[in-house]
């Protein structure tokens, strides 16, 4: 992305960036909370609204950065 010159190279970085403190802080309170239902589902919806956030936001405006 950085060769092509990407214009949402830097947003892309910047939320994987945010997803994988959003992970590490999950991790921690599974480690010092234990495992629940309730910490598990709030997982859930912090990956499925990154994923759908970021596929459909950032990752569709990747498809213009790659080789034509």
């Amino acid at each position: 992305m950085d060769r092509a010159n990407c214009p949402v190279a830097g947003d892309n970085k910047k939320a994987h960036g945010e997803f994988l403190a959003a992970y590490q802080q999950f991790s921690q309170r599974f480690v010092s909370e234990g495992y629940s239902d309730v910490l598990a589902s709030e997982l859930l919806k912090v990956a499925q609204n990154w994923l759908i956030k970021h596929i459909c936001g950032i990752d569709i405006r990747l498809k213009h950065c790659g080789p034509h």
